[in-house]
């Protein structure tokens, strides 16, 4: 169901987007799909988006780029996606490994399955 969105963020940002972890230290994104709410018609899930990459700036460029396709993603991508909205984040260093990791917690509306 996400397989679009997946494709759509990793040819725009030019990232690897990886399921649930990393154990690589490399410039990549990271993502989790939970299930918040579904009444039969409409369903809403929370997708996690974790940037990690070299500095805070290259973090929110590739954030940027996310966020004009998913905020937009009735339009864009089409399908079940109805809508989609920020839902909190935040920024976590890390100095073991000298990255940075931007986190996106996004709410994402559809229709139900």
């Amino acid at each position: 169901m996400y397989n679009n969105i997946i494709n759509l963020i990793e040819k725009a940002t030019g990232l690897r987007v990886k399921l649930f972890h990393t154990k690589e230290i490399e410039p990549c994104i990271v993502y989790d799909v939970s299930p918040v709410s579904n009444n039969g018609i409409s369903a809403i899930d929370n997708l996690q988006i974790r940037i990690i990459h070299n500095s805070a700036r290259e973090c929110i460029e590739a954030e940027e780029k996310i966020n004009k396709i998913l905020l937009t993603c009735g339009d864009r991508i089409g399908g079940e996606f109805t809508s989609a909205r920020v839902n909190g984040g935040g920024f976590m260093p890390q100095d073991e490994t000298n990255t940075v990791h931007k986190y996106t917690f996004y709410l994402i509306r559809r229709k139900a399955v």
